[in-house]
């Protein structure tokens, strides 16, 4: 699990359901995306 840089959002753990997500900021707004391991979540922020 490598270190983001500057604005490549983030990637953590939900303690609700134990899936992996994935928050970025685009054009001013908090997108969320949802994925079943950190891979996956790590493909999906691009």
């Amino acid at each position: 699990m490598p270190k983001r840089t500057s604005g490549e959002g983030s990637i953590y753990k939900r303690t609700t359901d134990g899936r992996w997500a994935a928050s970025l900021m685009v054009a001013g707004k908090r997108h969320t995306l949802a994925a079943k391991t950190w891979a996956e979540a790590a493909e999906k922020v691009g």
